[in-house]
């Protein structure tokens, strides 16, 4: 039940905030998310990302290996 808890209200909110809780990182691909869950990311203290292909490529490249290099760390 706690790993639902999150989901509750059933809304697009909830799957969003679902979506941070089980991800390894966020990329706000979105400038008009609702407060709540711009807090919710920010509270989870994963590496967060704002979306913007041209300009940020090198910087989604950085977080990529950034957290494939913690899951090659947990692995071994």
């Amino acid at each position: 039940e706690e790993d639902t808890k999150v989901f509750e209200k059933a809304d697009c909110n909830a799957l969003h905030k679902g979506a941070v809780s089980y991800s390894d990182a966020v990329v706000l691909a979105d400038e008009n998310l609702e407060a709540d869950v711009l807090k919710f990311v920010k509270d989870s203290n994963k590496p967060t990302l704002a979306y913007n292909l041209t300009e940020n490529f090198d910087n989604f490249y950085s977080l990529y290996e950034e957290i494939s290099n913690e899951e090659m760390v947990s692995i071994a």
